[in-house]
C-alpha cells in the first residue's frame, strides 16, 4: 500500500535548523547518500542537491526520531534561506532556532 507524501509545510518552522542534531541526508542516483550536521554542510548539501534528489531531514525528538521528506522546491529553498548567515539569522522570520 502506498501513501500521499505528507505535506511537511506546517512543521518546517518547528524545525530548529541549525541545531546540529538535526541531520540532512540527501539521496542521489544509484542510492549515493550524502549526510549533514553543521549549518555549512547543511547549506551545501541543499545548494547542491537537484529536484531529483530526495532530501530527508531527520529530527530527534525526546523519544524518538522523526524523519520527513523535504520534496517540494519551495521549502527547500525556503530552509537553504534561513540556513544561510546573514539577513534572517536571529530575526522573526527565522524559525531556525538561532540560539543566542
Amino acid at each position: 500500500m502506498s501513501r500521499a507524501p505528507a505535506d511537511v509545510g506546517p512543521v518546517l518552522a518547528q524545525v530548529p535548523w541549525r541545531d546540529g542534531k538535526v541531520a540532512l541526508v540527501r539521496v542521489g542516483p544509484g542510492n549515493l547518500v550524502a549526510y549533514a550536521k553543521n549549518l555549512a554542510e547543511k547549506w551545501r548539501l541543499l545548494d547542491g542537491a537537484t529536484p531529483a534528489q530526495r532530501i530527508l531531514v531527520c529530527w530527534p525528538g525526546r523519544w524518538s526520531q522523526d524523519v520527513f521528506e523535504l520534496a517540494d522546491p519551495t521549502d527547500r529553498a525556503k530552509v537553504k534561506r534561513w540556513l544561510s548567515p546573514g539577513e534572517h539569522a536571529g530575526r522573526d522570520d527565522d524559525p531556525v532556532g538561532a540560539g543566542p
